[in-house]
């Protein structure tokens, strides 16, 4: 079972889980990270998201009306859902820069005007 939800969970590029129990969430991320290099986000609003939370690379809590459990457990804390779209892009650009990174060759890293602010 766990091979063919394996399966197609990496052939997807965004994996949702809604109506499964929170031992079932953590068990979904922890497969990923066990068998690929993918980065693994986890968002959720209420107790029962706090061992999918935790067990992701990056945890994202919603305060919500299911307490504040969620947002305890996480690396990032959002007031609703509509403030992820900024946070997922930042994610994004992080990534992309540090897959930049580690192309260059090991001179170009440390000249000044790249390793500069931003």
């Amino acid at each position: 079972m766990s091979n063919t939800l394996f399966d197609l969970a990496t052939s997807c590029r965004v994996v949702l889980c809604c109506r499964v129990a929170p031992l079932q969430k953590a068990g979904i991320v922890d497969l990923v990270k066990s068998h690929t290099d993918d980065m693994t986000l986890a968002i959720g609003d209420g107790a029962n998201d706090v061992s999918m939370i935790q067990m992701a690379d990056v945890g994202v809590g919603i305060c919500g009306q299911e307490g504040r459990q969620a947002v305890m457990a996480s690396d990032f804390a959002m007031g609703q859902f509509r403030f992820l779209k900024r946070l997922l892009l930042l994610i994004l650009v992080h990534k992309s820069q540090m897959s930049y990174s580690r192309r260059l060759p090991e001179c170009e890293r440390s000249d000044p005007e790249y390793t500069r602010d931003i």
